[in-house]
């Protein structure tokens, strides 16, 4: 399956474009982490190879999650019946925040001291900040990109 669409001056397969979109995403998070090590003290990066690596690994952990997400959601959905969306809602935030406390520990276990959140809640509330501006960001840059053509 290497279908292709037409973007500008030439045509992209869909992997190309899968690549772009992580690729992309990588460096938006990249760029996110390593402004919440410069101005905030709740984040704690030793080296930009430590930043680089956790934009990786955290986009790979997302990719992950979205997949999780969709089956979760699906279930429930193809199930139907009463409140069948209200369960696939909850479900998927459920999975959502728990993959996100996951992350945190993988990343601790990954990187060590070399990459700290530190302050309320062991941590987490620092964590959870940065994923949330990192998704944010990624939407702009996503939003702006798509305002252009």
């Amino acid at each position: 399956m290497n279908q292709t669409i037409a973007l500008g001056p030439g045509t992209y397969s869909v992997r190309q474009q899968l690549f772009a979109r992580f690729f992309a995403a990588v460096l938006i998070d990249l760029t996110v982490i390593n402004l919440f090590a410069e101005y905030w003290a709740y984040v704690i990066v030793k080296s930009f190879t430590t930043s680089l690596l956790t934009a990786l690994l955290l986009q790979a952990l997302f990719g992950v999650t979205i997949q999780i997400e969709r089956k979760v959601a699906s279930f429930f959905l193809r199930r139907g019946g009463r409140g069948a969306f209200t369960k696939a809602m909850v479900s998927v935030w459920m999975v959502a925040f728990g993959v996100k406390v996951a992350a945190l520990h993988i990343l601790d276990l990954v990187f060590g001291e070399r990459l700290l959140f530190v302050g309320p809640y062991s941590g987490t509330f620092a964590f959870l900040v940065v994923v949330v501006a990192m998704l944010l960001a990624e939407r702009l840059v996503r939003r702006i990109f798509l305002s252009l053509g």
